[in-house]
């Protein structure tokens, strides 16, 4: 997953879109994202945060740049016995093959 910090004024979708572009340089029509759900949780400073997840579909990876961390790619039934992947995106990644099957 990518993402990222909402600028102020910005909407998830408005968010989800520029972070996108900033860290993979793919540029997407905002109703090519498809809306999957919001958790609150803690940041790692205890704060409150809302996470908003989004699906995009049908990506080359190797049309992406990633520009920061290292891009993994798996098919989403490979994410569960993956030791890279971490809890939380392991969860993210059943509740999305629950989501596209």
């Amino acid at each position: 997953p990518f993402g990222g910090a909402a600028e102020r004024h910005e909407t998830p979708l408005d968010c989800a879109v520029r972070e996108l572009e900033e860290e993979t340089g793919l540029k997407t029509d905002p109703t090519a994202l498809l809306f999957l759900g919001e958790v609150s949780k803690l940041d790692f400073c205890g704060n409150p945060t809302a996470c908003v997840f989004f699906l995009l579909q049908g990506v080359d990876p190797a049309s992406l740049h990633v520009t920061e961390g290292t891009a993994i790619v798996l098919a989403l039934d490979e994410i569960a016995t993956d030791p890279r992947v971490t809890p939380f995106c392991r969860k993210l990644a059943a509740a999305l093959a629950a989501h596209v099957q």
